[in-house]
Order: structure tokens, then C-alpha cells, then sequence
């Protein structure tokens, strides 16, 4: 019998009440822990499908079509060459890069430039309706490594809102230049001419990027995906901290104001630990969801604040409407009837 009214305390709207005595350390902790629990469907989803989510979103998979000796489709062009410090992967490839956490390592007797602009063609076949190429569509990618001191420099050997941001878009809204800038601290990934756009990415014990362990560009994609991969847990944790433990505070808190003496809840702390139940449920319905589908995990994390609202206005309408009745009850000496 405990145990069900325990269960009915939990996800019966009604019974919520009486947990309104919650401590309010237990009830922050409880948030703090469903925020947590609430991110990693997504966080496993993006793990999982990585390479192929920032293929479709950053259009990455240009970097699979990069032109290397020996290709005849997608050649340079003597206005490329005149134009671009035109390169091929194999011959970028023999200068033996690496880059991670403790910084870039170059040997001494490279052939690379610092801070110069080094360009690799993709030519990316574009299929029509009936599954055959109609045409290719061509992109360029910079890639500099710049190996400046941030502590002891003023200035980066390469300018990226100088030298990269000169290239606009295209007439249709396209833009078909990338950056790859490698510095000793990370990396700057931009496909815009707008530096504002332009992502840094930090390396980590478990991300590094060695030019000479790669078959071809693809390599390099991959291991943005893996940075990117940092940035995505970092975004997606302080997105649920923000949704499932930040915003039910400030609401509880504001209904606890609005409410003040209208409701069996008095304290703001019972309006939080009738939140922190309605929390369990909102969240528990959001990892089933997510557990049909990556788009019902997306929609669900979209969303979660609006059905935390509704949930939440519910169940207080609910509670308020229980005690009025208790107290009608009490008043004409009708049992209540469960």
C-alpha cells in the first residue's frame, strides 16, 4: 500500500502534495541529475552518427571528393593556379604534420610555410532525379598551419579576416570555401565569410589530427567530426542544465510569488519539489521518446520546456482543485471518496 501511494506521490498530479516537504538541497540535486540523464540520448545518438550528422549539416562530405595526383576529373585549371596556392594531399601530406593537445609538431626539415594558405580542390558530383550525375560542383579548402605563440604573439601569422574572408558567397547563397586553420592551441573551421561564424575547436587527450596517418582528406574530416564531437557534449549539457534544471527553478519560484496564498503550496521550496516531481515525469516521457527515434530525441529536447510548462500548470491547477474540495468536504462533513 506504501508503495503505491509512493508511485501515485510521483505520477499522479493530485498526490504530488505531498512531497512538498522535500528538502530543497534533495530537490536541486534531483534536477541536477535528470539534466544529466536528459542529454545523453542525445549525446549518444551524435556519438554514434557523428561523422555522418556533420557530412549532412557542415557538408563535410566535401572533403571525401579532393582532387589528388593522377585524377582526371576535377584537374586544375590554369586560372586555379594563377588564383590559389593549389596543392594535392599527397604532397601536403609529405610534410608531415601533427597537431594536438601539446601543439604542433613540424619537422625541421619540412617544406611547409608557416602561416601560408595551402588549397585543396573537391569536385563533388551532384546526382539528378533519376540517381545518375548531372553535373559537379567544385570547392576549395584552405588549410594553414600557423604555428605563433598566442602567449608571446601579438598577431597570428595568418590573418583569417584578411586573408580568408575575402571570399564571398555565391550569387545562390552557397559558399564554396572552407578553412581549416591549425594553431598550437586547436583549430578554426569556417565555411563563411563572416569570422563571426568561423568555430573554434580545442584538442583534448582523446583528439589529435596527424596529416601523415592519412589515406586522403577524408581523415581530416573525420577528425573535425571528433572536435566537433566535444563541442556538441558541451553545448548539449548546458542546454538540458538550462531547460530541465534552470528554468523549472525560476518558474517554480515565479508561481510561488503569483500564487502566494492561493495554494496549499506556501514556501517557494514546495513550489520546486512539486516541479522536481513533475520533472521525473516530463523527463521520463522524453527518454522513451527518445529511445523510438534520433528525430523524436531532437523533438523531444526541443520541446522540453514547453511540456514542462503545461505538465506543471496541470498539475498545480490539479492540487489546488483537490484542496478546494478537501476543504468543502471538511466543511460539510462529506468524505472524500478516492
Amino acid at each position: 500500500m506504501k508503495f503505491l501511494e509512493f508511485i501515485q506521490s510521483i505520477f499522479v498530479p493530485q498526490y504530488m502534495v505531498k512531497r512538498k516537504g522535500m528538502n530543497i538541497f534533495l530537490s536541486l540535486f534531483i534536477l541536477l541529475l535528470l539534466s544529466t540523464l536528459m542529454a545523453l540520448p542525445m549525446i549518444n545518438y551524435f556519438s554514434k552518427d557523428r561523422y555522418n550528422l556533420l557530412d549532412d549539416s557542415l557538408n563535410l562530405k566535401v572533403f571525401n571528393y579532393v582532387v589528388n595526383k593522377g585524377d582526371v576529373n576535377g584537374a586544375f585549371t590554369e586560372e586555379e593556379m594563377a588564383t590559389y596556392n593549389m596543392t594535392y594531399f599527397d604532397d601536403f601530406k609529405a610534410f608531415d604534420v601533427k597537431a594536438n593537445k601539446n601543439g604542433i609538431y613540424v619537422p625541421e626539415d619540412s617544406a611547409i610555410e608557416n602561416g601560408k594558405e595551402y588549397v585543396f580542390k573537391s569536385y563533388v558530383p551532384v546526382t539528378g532525379d533519376d540517381g545518375n550525375i548531372s553535373k559537379y560542383e567544385t570547392y576549395y579548402i584552405h588549410i594553414v598551419v600557423d604555428e605563433y605563440d598566442a602567449k608571446l604573439d601579438e598577431e597570428p601569422t595568418y590573418s583569417i579576416q584578411n586573408v580568408f574572408c575575402k571570399y564571398k558567397r555565391e550569387e545562390d547563397g552557397t559558399f564554396h570555401h572552407f578553412l581549416v586553420a591549425i594553431y598550437n592551441d586547436g583549430i578554426i573551421f569556417s565555411l563563411s565569410d563572416q569570422t563571426g561564424d568561423a568555430v573554434s575547436l580545442y584538442y583534448n587527450k582523446s583528439t589529435q589530427i596527424y596529416f601523415d596517418e592519412a589515406e586522403d582528406m577524408t581523415y581530416v574530416s573525420h577528425a573535425l567530426s571528433d572536435l566537433f564531437y566535444r563541442v556538441y557534449i558541451t553545448q548539449a549539457s548546458r542546454r538540458t542544465f538550462l531547460y530541465v534544471f534552470l528554468f523549472p527553478v525560476l518558474l517554480c519560484w515565479i508561481f510561488s510569488l503569483v500564487m502566494k496564498g492561493a495554494s496549499p503550496l506556501v514556501k517557494a521550496k514546495e513550489f520546486i519539489a512539486v516541479g522536481v516531481i513533475a520533472s521525473i515525469t516530463c523527463v521520463c516521457a522524453c527518454l522513451i521518446a527518445s529511445f523510438i527515434s534520433m528525430k523524436m530525441c531532437s523533438l523531444a529536447f526541443q520541446y522540453y520546456p514547453f511540456l514542462f510548462v503545461g505538465y506543471y500548470l496541470v498539475c498545480i491547477i490539479l492540487i489546488n482543485r483537490r484542496a478546494r474540495l478537501t476543504m468543502m468536504n471538511e466543511t460539510t462533513g462529506i468524505k472524500e471518496v478516492r
